[in-house]
Formats: C-alpha cells, sequence, structure tokens
C-alpha cells in the first residue's frame, strides 16, 4: 500500500542552509531559520571620536566577541569594519539558539564594561530571527551565501540600539520573552511601520521564571489530572517529616515544566520554600553551575546582590540557622566568589577534599531549612547537569527520607538516573495526550470556540499527542491567515491546505534534524513520501545504495525519529512526528522538492503500478508538487472517480477541485 498524500501537507517559508557533514551526500544548500546578531563599537554621547582611536580598540572587541559566540556555539562569518555578524543555527541548529545569541549578547555588553577594556567605546547590538537560504561552497573556510532580508533587518534594529543597549526584533522577542526582561521600544521613523523592536534589560532567573509562569497558568491544567495529584500527594508526606523525591521522566514538549508550574501554583496559597535550578545545554561541562545559581539567589538580599554576593549576606543566612561560620563561610564563599575581606583563612586542603567538603556545606544548608519549614527544591533538565552537580543530587536523595523536603527532577528520556531504588523516590512518566484529551485541550486554547472539523483532525493528526505541538500548532493557526473569526468559532478563510511549523518549535526540530549527520539526508528525501512510506519506495528514489541507506535508517530509528514495521524490502517506516517530517520537508530547496516529487511519481508509475492503480490520489499529489500540471490532472480525475464509485462524496468532491483547479494551470492548447 502506498502511502496516501498528508491533507495538510507542508509549502512553508524559507529557513537558512548549512554545510553537509562529510559524510553527508546530500545539497550543500537548505532553507532554514537562523537568528542574527549584530553588534560594533560606538561613542558614548559624551565622547569625540577619534577613527585612530576606534581601531586602536577593535582587536580587543573582536577578540571578547569571537571567545563568547563561540561558548554559544555562534559563527562569526563577516568582520566589516568595526562590525560583526554573528549566525546562531548555522551550521547546525541548536533548540535553543535565539536564547543563545540573547545571552551572548549580554555577556558582550557586561564583558566590554568591565574595566574599560574596549577604551570607553560600548558595543551595540541588534538580534532578528529570520529565514535564509545559504549556500556553502566546497572550501569550508569560505563563508557561505546568504539569500534572504534576516542579516539586513538586524543591521536595522542594531542601528536603532544606543551604546550598550540590546536590541531585539519581534520575531527574536517570541522564543525568547520566557528567559528575559524585555521592553518594547518606540522606534517610530526609524524602522518600518511593521517591525517592532525591544530592548533587553536582563535574563530572568529560574525563580522568576517559576513565578511568572504561575502568574500566567490561570486556565485548568488539562490531562494530567492523576499526575498532579501524586505530586500534591508527595508534597503532604514530605511536609509531615518523610522526605520525598520525584523523578519526572519525558520528551520535550509533553509537560514536564506545565506540570511542576501547576503544582507551584496549587501550593502557593500556602507559601511554601522554594528553590529553583536547571540544567543548561551549553553549560554542562561548568562544574555545579546550578547549585552556584541556586545558592546566589538564596543567599542575596537584593537583585542586585545576585551579581555580587557580599560576605554579609552570607554571613546572615548561616547565622539564621546557627550553622558553624568559621566551617562553613570559606568554603561557600569560594564557590560563590565571595570576598572574605582578610576576615577568614581560605580553605587549604587538596582540591577533591574542598569540594566534597563544599557539597556537604550547601547540603546542610539545604537539611537545616528542611526543618525549619518544608521545601521544595524544582531541579529541571538533569540531561544537561554536570557530573559534580549530579553527585550533589546523589547527596541530597541519600538524606531526603528523614526531611521536609520534596525534591522534584525532570528530564528526558536520553538521561538515565544514576540513583538506585528507594521507597521514597517515585519514577513518574508523562504519556502523550490521547486524542480525545488533545480535543480537549484545542477547545481549552480557543476558549471553547469551535475550529473546522478538518483544522481539528490536522491538529490531532500533527501534534502526536505532544501538548506543545497541540499549544503552538492551534496559537498559530489562530494568529495566522487561514482561519477566521465568526461570532463562536473559527472557519476557513481561504481552501488554502498549506499550514507551516510554528516558528517557536522549528529549531528544536531542526536541531534534532542537523545532530543525525548523514542520516539526515536521508530523512529529508523520506519526508517527502510522507508521514509513513514503504522502504522499497525509498530505495528507488534516493542516489544511494543500501549499504548507505540501511545504516542511515537504522540510525534514524536509533534516534527515535522513525518507527520500523517489518523487514527488508518490505519493511515500512512511520515518522514519530509529523512535525518531524515537516521540518525535514521545509529544509529543502522548492527546486529539490519538485525533482524528488517527479522522481517519486515516475517511481510510482513505472515500479508500482498496482499500488498506484488503486490510490491515483497518491501519484496525483507527486504530479502536482512536481510542477507536473497535465499529469497531476489526469490523475486527480481518476481518484474522483474511484471515490464516487465507493459512494466517498467528499473524497471525490476533494480530489475532482483540486484537479479542476490545476486545469486553470494548463496551457490554452
Amino acid at each position: 500500500v502506498v502511502p496516501a498524500p498528508d491533507p495538510m501537507d507542508t509549502e512553508v517559508p524559507t529557513l537558512l542552509f548549512e554545510k553537509p557533514m562529510a559524510a553527508d551526500t546530500h545539497s550543500v544548500s537548505e532553507r532554514r531559520r537562523i537568528t542574527v546578531l549584530r553588534c560594533e563599537l560606538a561613542a558614548m554621547a559624551t565622547m569625540v571620536v577619534d577613527p585612530e582611536e576606534l581601531l586602536e580598540e577593535l582587536p580587543a572587541f573582536r577578540h571578547i566577541v569571537a571567545e563568547i559566540v563561540s561558548d554559544y556555539d555562534g559563527h562569526l562569518w563577516q568582520m566589516p569594519g568595526q562590525s560583526l555578524v554573528v549566525y546562531f543555527g548555522y551550521p547546525a541548529a541548536r533548540e535553543d539558539d535565539a536564547r543563545r545569541a540573547v545571552l551572548a549578547a549580554l555577556e558582550i555588553v557586561s564583558r566590554c564594561a568591565e574595566a574599560d577594556v574596549c577604551g570607553g567605546f560600548e558595543p551595540r547590538v541588534g538580534v532578528h530571527t529570520g529565514l535564509l537560504v545559504v549556500s556553502q561552497s566546497d572550501d569550508a573556510q569560505q563563508a557561505p551565501t546568504t539569500l534572504g532580508d534576516a542579516p539586513e533587518v538586524a543591521v536595522a534594529v542594531q542601528n536603532v540600539a544606543g551604546p550598550a543597549q540590546i536590541l531585539i526584533s519581534a520575531s527574536t522577542h517570541l522564543l525568547v520573552e520566557q528567559f528575559f526582561t524585555c521592553e518594547e521600544v518606540d522606534s517610530s521613523g526609524r524602522l518600518g511601520a511593521d517591525l517592532k523592536v525591544y530592548q533587553v534589560r536582563g535574563e530572568l532567573e529560574i525563580d522568576d521564571r517559576l513565578g511568572l509562569a504561575r502568574a500566567a497558568e490561570t486556565k485548568p491544567l488539562v490531562a494530567r489530572g492523576s499526575e498532579l495529584k501524586l505530586l500534591m500527594e508527595r508534597w503532604e508526606v514530605a511536609a509531615a517529616g518523610r522526605g520525598q523525591v520525584v523523578l519526572l521522566g519525558a520528551e520535550p514538549g509533553v509537560g514536564k515544566t506545565r506540570l511542576v508550574n501547576e503544582l507551584l501554583r496549587q501550593l502557593s496559597p500556602q507559601k511554601p520554600e522554594v528553590l529553583g535550578c536547571y540544567g543548561s545545554l551549553y553549560l554542562k561541562g561548568s562544574a555545579l553551575h546550578p547549585i552556584k545559581k541556586m545558592m546566589g539567589r538564596l543567599l542575596a538580599q537584593s537583585v542586585a546582590e545576585t551579581k555580587k554576593l557580599p560576605l554579609a549576606s552570607l554571613e546572615k543566612k548561616l547565622q539564621s540557622y546557627g550553622l558553624p561560620l568559621a566551617e562553613m563561610v570559606p568554603l561557600l564563599a569560594d564557590l560563590l566568589g565571595v570576598d572574605l575581606e582578610g576576615r577568614y583563612a581560605p580553605p587549604t586542603v587538596e582540591p577533591r577534599v574542598q569540594r566534597r567538603r563544599t557539597l556537604e556545606a550547601v547540603l546542610t544548608l539545604l537539611l537545616e531549612m528542611a526543618q525549619e519549614e518544608p521545601l521544595l527544591l524544582v531541579f529541571e533538565d538533569l540531561h544537561w547537569v554536570d557530573p559534580s552537580s549530579l553527585e550533589f543530587l546523589g547527596m541530597l536523595i541519600d538524606q531526603a527520607a528523614v526531611t521536609r523536603l520534596l525534591a522534584v527532577l525532570t528530564f528526558r528520556p536520553e538521561f538515565v538516573p544514576p540513583w538506585g531504588q528507594r521507597s521514597y523516590v517515585t519514577p513518574l512518566s508523562l504519556s502523550p495526550l490521547t486524542e480525545r484529551q488533545v480535543r480537549d485541550l484545542i477547545a481549552d486554547i480557543t476558549g471553547g470556540k469551535t475550529l473546522p472539523t478538518t483544522v481539528v483532525q490536522g491538529i490531532v493528526g500533527r501534534s502526536d499527542g505532544v501538548p506543545l505541538f497541540v499549544e503552538e500548532l492551534t496559537k498559530f493557526l489562530l494568529e495566522s491567515s487561514v482561519l477566521k473569526e465568526t461570532g463562536d468559532g473559527y472557519e476557513l478563510a481561504s481552501p488554502s491546505r498549506t499550514v507551516h511549523v510554528p516558528a517557536t518549535l522549528h529549531d528544536s526540530l531542526m536541531a534534532r534534524l542537523d545532530r543525525l549527520g548523514a542520516a539526515k539526508g536521508v530523512a529529508q528525501r523520506a519526508s517527502a513520501l510522507g508521514r509513513d512510506f514503504p522502504s522499497a519506495l525509498l530505495s528507488a528514489v534516493v542516489p544511494w545504495g543500501e549499504e548507505v541507506l540501511e545504516p542511515a535508517l537504522d540510525r534514524l530509528v536509533d534516534a527515535e525519529l522513525l518507527h520500523k514495521q517489518g523487514f527488508g524490502r518490505s519493511a515500512r517506516y512511520y515518522f514519530k512526528h509529523a512535525l518531524i517530517r515537516d521540518a525535514a520537508y521545509e529544509s529543502l530547496l522548492r527546486s529539490e522538492r519538485r525533482k524528488l516529487h517527479h522522481q517519486i511519481a515516475e517511481a510510482l508509475v513505472d515500479r508500482f503500478a498496482e499500488p498506484a492503480q488503486r490510490h491515483p490520489e497518491v501519484v496525483a499529489h507527486h504530479w502536482t508538487e512536481a510542477g507536473r500540471f497535465n499529469e497531476a490532472t489526469h490523475y486527480w480525475y481518476l481518484a474522483g472517480l474511484i471515490a464516487l464509485n465507493r459512494s466517498a462524496l467528499v473524497e471525490a468532491t476533494d480530489h475532482l477541485e483540486r484537479g479542476i483547479e490545476l486545469v486553470a494551470k494548463l496551457p490554452e492548447s
């Protein structure tokens, strides 16, 4: 059986292109979304600028920028004059490229301000996320050729910025607003009327983000009642003096953070003591970074103190719990970068011993806090946590049973908890939503307003029960031109079958594909076949032999991007998530898509004649996408006749209408 075309097949915006991995043989041009950071040195308002002085400061500025963006996996491609341009998302996407760009911008401004390293000049930064076509030459050292206006928009945004100011476009703001404090800037007269810009004031700490999330979550949690009940029960047990640990594992987007936020919202009337930590993909190699951040927020008396903690604040917190200052202050001060002011002797033991004692000091403080009142520790993204922080969590779990502590630890499936089973440790997995739950979530997002049946079916089919996918797809459609609002619902504004991958999901989906190396090219070509496809048909339309194709398919299965059913040439493959398939398809150039669809249509007609005759709508779909409208019209007509003979009137109408649309595109002859 040949797969039927996806009823909501995508034809999507332009995205940026990377140089393929050495083992890959697919096109050196792609469509992908990138974030462009543009920065340059600017003089303060009171300065009289001497160009020679600026020239003297450029090497230090370039060195700072190059060092910082390298830490965040950015790529410095252009250095025209005093301006620097950095791409995030090239040559490989990361799921948080926009966030990395803004973090890098904050660090650039901060570093340039330290000790006047740029001679009184200050950077001004513009950041924009957009779509590009990028073609890479065979020379890996040569900058890629880019087509698209994203770099120019980044320049326009930067031109509005003042010294030591970071401005981001609306498209970047959409991707990072939950991580940073931003304010819209009045750019009237300096930018186009439809281009909004926002100034980045600083990064939101995790406690701030959790607080904002709790305040924003006013709608009821859909389909997680039993899991929330379990967490509430574990909190009650912990509050009574029998500490609990919950290991919350699930795929990205299934709702780990949303569930934790709902727990916090439910507990807010009790005003519990809450501590938050999170792992960071780009700080995974930084020992104890999450612990340092948590302790800094815990000990600081004000927001300003989180940047530079004074010794008095550390002493005050330890004294409040009756802890020995002489023993613990030097250890914690060294961890947090606190000046001992000559009042305490710095630690003199060997580093291994000091590290262990420091972890014990942190744990002692937390346990004392949990003795005073129930304590909730939320530690997110363990899959990105450094080994030293995991060691600390192991020590905490060992002693949690006799405390008033609930620790909720979240992670993705690739993380395997290194701690053994204990009666007070509860593993909790979140499964994808059922179809009914997806429909309930859609209704919740629309405020009870009805969507067209075909749109709901499309969201159900494409989201695969992943709440994040459901939410972003639904919001995207509500805000797009695909739908128009009526009195009590929405209706299709046009008969368009085009549905895009939302920008808020695109980076994470492309990041999964970019990690595949040579197998990415197989996924891209397979995406043209639809959500599922037979192995034999893929073999007929790819330029590689079985010795390349089979290992690539095995890798895609191991990465859980594909599911496999059957064996050998009779095997059939299924994209695990429709949106992964969409992202792979959208990254192809349109010219390459047309070529692929042409090859698929010919293979179906010449080598898979029987299933093609039973499902002419599949052949029609591929001829349509190949731009061969004469052949496509013929097969849509056949598909309409077969559907009529089966009394499938809705399907027949759709097939015949699509054929009629194509007739209008045929030459007069």
